[in-house]
């Protein structure tokens, strides 16, 4: 009944919002700002190219992915273990060649045959998903050794009263092994201490070697939206814990065919994984590009140094970061950027790297990313300002049920505590005049809900919530030009927004497909081979948008990505180096 009310109050909002379109489109442009009391003069700032980037697509052996686990990644040194567990003779343990390695005598099988590694776990993470008491998946990949073939040898969680226990198949060479919890493992009660172990049990006398050189552990990242995983018979509905298969638009993948002043570009790229897990029906199929580039990680300092660069190739001036819920996430991704902009200026040939950041998250986090900021001086530096002042993307704003009076009192606490702050607000269409009163600008990230609504192109096929197949009326430039005079009356800066296309099928069914979330249920906008991305594009540029964001660099889920991916290769960022070019002079050139 819930999500009945929910569709029934969108497709109302709907109508109210195509009805206030018909009025304001039959206003001609110039005449908005004489019908606003009090006209104001926007501020004066530099034309920019914006992009949203997302780091939440966390894989397990990853920094995101690992960040929950932090506490538990082993590297080989001396500390890493203990062997407290172990009832053999002699239990010693020492290092060799980057390897904890752990040595006993077996002279009875019965009473002294055991040889154990462990590591306090009382700070493991075990959760389960509220809906249906299943766990969520941990990935382990441990790289490890045994000298004898004369003991079996198990990974064990012992956590909560139980002990959960994996087979550990070792041999006297290093090797990686692969597991995932719970799927590899079978649980028992248990009563004794929270801890993992690596247990070698002895089938015969001898003396034993159990060496250990890396353990990783980790989970997906952004598990519920980016991945669906299996299919619970009993729900009849796909479950979003982490992967099985990958569940994107595209497969991430660029290969160094672009160069900048410091050479090739860093290739990287793929969604996959080592892991066997197992599945629902259905299934679908990841297909790899022909060369491997191993996990894609968007906190990976590789990746992260391919995509800055190639943004700034694209002619991408400034970084959205999207939702950087801690300051680890932020100064990650700024840290490359401050090592790739000393490298371009120790060329000392005229070549800048002048990449720029911004924060977009909700208010009330704000004040404390903007001091963390501050604290360093080369963060500050990275961060983009207006008349010295920070500027903060802040959504949503102005919601349509929302008071003024939710936002004046934590606006004005953000302007006291940051002094010159421009905050731009993300709302929605068409922009709700109060709360204009409030912010330095307006943006709105779902132009995508436009060509839902029939303001798109009429060559570009859209596929509504239920499926069904739509053409635009070509009016989106007059949305955005109307949008930009009402913004730019209140004295604000108009951030306009541009997409390739969209497709979240992966994640978000069509309603009453097993994928639908019935509050949000999957939609398409074609991108038509590149006319989307280049009609939204000419509707900002002709509606004067002070800035442009794309949306997005990499939301993949989403299927809005331009990053390089297998099946559009770098089309979309060369199409966005020769608008940004245009952008960036001010002048528009109509499409022919």
């Amino acid at each position: 009944m819930a999500s009945v009310e929910k569709r029934m109050e969108k497709s109302g909002f709907q109508k109210g919002m195509i009805i206030f379109w018909i009025a304001m489109l039959a206003i001609p442009a110039v005449l908005i700002p004489v019908m606003i009391k009090d006209t104001k003069t926007p501020p004066v700032v530099e034309r920019y190219v914006m992009a949203n980037l997302y780091t939440w697509y966390g894989t397990p052996t990853g920094p995101l992915g690992q960040h929950t686990y932090m506490y538990f990644q082993r590297n080989g040194s001396a500390t890493d273990w203990g062997v407290s567990g172990s009832n053999m003779s002699r239990v010693a343990n020492t290092t060799v060649q980057s390897a904890f390695v752990a040595t006993g005598e077996c002279t009875n099988i019965v009473t002294n045959g055991h040889l154990e590694l462990s590591i306090p776990a009382d700070g493991f993470s075990m959760p389960k998903d509220r809906k249906t008491g299943t766990w969520y998946r941990v990935y382990f990949a441990l790289n490890a050794s045994i000298n004898s073939t004369d003991a079996s040898v198990t990974f064990n969680i012992k956590k909560g009263g139980m002990k959960f226990t994996s087979p550990l198949p070792l041999s006297i060479s290093f090797s990686m092994i692969y597991l995932v919890f719970p799927f590899n493992f079978t649980g028992t009660a248990w009563n004794g201490t929270n801890e993992l172990t690596i247990e070698a049990t002895a089938t015969a006398v001898g003396n034993f070697s159990l060496a250990v050189a890396s353990m990783s552990v980790g989970s997906w990242g952004h598990y519920h939206e980016d991945y669906h995983t299996y299919y619970d018979m009993g729900l009849g509905t796909w479950m979003n814990d982490p992967p099985f298969s990958k569940a994107t638009d595209k497969n991430v993948h660029f290969t160094s065919n672009i160069s900048d002043a410091l050479g090739p570009i860093p290739s990287y790229g793929n969604y996959t994984h080592p892991w066997t897990e197992l599945g629902g029906p259905d299934m679908e199929q990841v297909v790899l590009p022909n060369s491997y580039l191993g996990i894609y990680d968007s906190l990976d300092p590789v990746a992260i140094e391919a995509q800055l660069r190639l943004m700034w190739w694209a002619g991408i001036d400034v970084v959205m970061l999207m939702h950087p819920n801690y300051f680890e996430v932020a100064t990650t991704v700024m840290d490359v950027a401050w090592n790739i902009k000393e490298r371009f200026d120790a060329l000392k040939n005229n070549s800048n790297f002048g990449i720029k950041f911004v924060y977009y998250n909700n208010w009330e986090r704000m004040s404390d990313l903007l001091y963390q900021i501050r604290s360093y001086a080369h963060y500050n530096d990275l961060y983009l300002k207006v008349n010295g002042g920070p500027v903060i993307y802040v959504g949503p704003t102005g919601l349509l049920e929302e008071p003024y009076a939710n936002y004046a009192n934590g606006f004005d606490a953000i302007r006291q505590a940051h002094h010159g702050v421009c905050m731009i607000g993300d709302g929605y269409i068409p922009p709700k005049e109060e709360m204009l009163d409030l912010l330095d600008g307006f943006y709105f990230y779902d132009t995508s809900g436009l060509f839902r609504q029939g303001y798109g192109d009429p060559h570009i096929t859209v596929y509504q919530d239920d499926g069904s197949p739509s053409w635009g009326q070509g009016k989106l430039g007059e949305v955005f030009t109307a949008t930009s005079s009402i913004v730019h009356a209140h004295g604000c800066i108009y951030a306009a927004t541009v997409i390739p296309g969209l497709d979240n099928t992966c994640v978000h069914g069509f309603a009453g497909t097993p994928l639908d979330e019935a509050v949000r249920p999957g939609t398409i906008v074609g991108r038509a081979g590149g006319l989307t991305f280049n009609y939204t594009w000419q509707c900002a540029v002709a509606a004067g948008a002070e800035w442009i964001t794309i949306t997005s660099w990499n939301e993949l889920h989403e299927g809005t990505e331009i990053e390089p991916t297998a099946e559009n290769g770098t089309f979309y960022i060369e199409l966005c180096r020769t608008w940004s070019s245009q952008q960036a002079r001010g002048v528009f050139k109509p499409l022919t």
